[in-house]
């Protein structure tokens, strides 16, 4: 009974002290990881790489605490690893796709094709990027929809980054009836091209016949702008347009059909009407 009163009172004790030392672990680790944001937050580091460095600082420390409380409680290190090498066998051939998705997130925060902040199209889906996490990085839709897509598809994918540079070209397509001065047409648009200050004139706009369509010419106009302002100009140069082809006598047709209705009579005429589809 003494003995085994001895084994308990010293098992108990080591468990004490290795409850102790997670605690006290515990709150370091906190205390560690307030200062690791501070100093992220003062740092020229890129944002997009804070939540990969606080995730990897805060499991390094977590692992640390751990091996230390193994220890207290006299379990060898090697063995503990050995007990963690295979724990994270097991867990990696469960979890593979996840380790996927850990992968593709090195790879995006290693070679960085967007940044927190940046508006990207992939898979499908375009948003701005709230955060770019380890296994998922999250976009915010124009209509404030929060999408989490894996790191792993995103690594694989075709990225569009709208973000990038400072200019983007804004490129549209005019229909005008084929009766229509085509000069007159242009001098509209070069007008409103030339009256609109978000249009950025070198490289100069071009404004050309693209095409001949079933019910219309097209005219295509390519002009430049800054990056914040594409949409703006995108709403004002259809609205202008419009407006300008209404004050020269420009129509915008719609689809039209020829339809021949034939009498079978020898005696009359084939008769010819067309009827607009709209």
């Amino acid at each position: 009974m003494e003995k085994l009163n001895e084994f308990v009172f010293d098992y108990g004790m080591k468990i004490f002290a290795a409850a102790l030392v997670l605690i006290i672990g515990s709150y370091i680790v906190r205390l560690v990881m307030r200062m690791v944001e501070k100093a992220l937050s003062k740092s020229t580091i890129d944002i997009s790489l804070h939540t990969f460095i606080k995730t990897v600082a805060r499991l390094f420390m977590q692992i640390i605490v751990l091996l230390t409380a193994a220890g207290v409680l006299d379990i060898p290190s090697t063995t503990f690893i050995t007990i963690l090498g295979s724990a994270g066998l097991a867990i990696g051939l469960a979890l593979k796709d996840s380790l996927g998705n850990f992968a593709g997130g090195i790879l995006l925060l290693s070679f960085r094709p967007f940044r927190v902040g940046d508006y990207i199209e992939s898979d499908g889906v375009g948003g701005t990027v709230k955060d770019i996490h380890i296994l998922y990085t999250h976009l915010n839709t124009p209509d404030n929809r929060r999408v989490m897509i894996p790191n792993g598809i995103l690594a694989n994918a075709k990225i569009t980054n709208y973000s990038t540079e400072d200019r983007r070209r804004l490129e549209l397509i005019f229909g005008v009836a084929y009766g229509s001065d085509i000069e007159k047409v242009k001098s509209a648009i070069n007008e409103v091209i030339a009256s609109n200050p978000m249009v950025i004139m070198d490289p100069e706009p071009i404004v050309r016949m693209q095409a001949h369509r079933e019910s219309a010419v097209e005219i295509t106009v390519k002009v430049w702008c800054l990056r914040e302002d594409y949409w703006n100009l995108h709403y004002d140069m259809h609205e202008q347009v419009k407006a300008s082809f209404d004050r020269n006598g420009i129509s915008i047709p719609y689809p039209t059909r020829s339809i021949r209705v034939v009498k079978d009579t020898e005696e009359t005429a084939p008769l010819q009407k067309t009827f607009p589809i709209r």
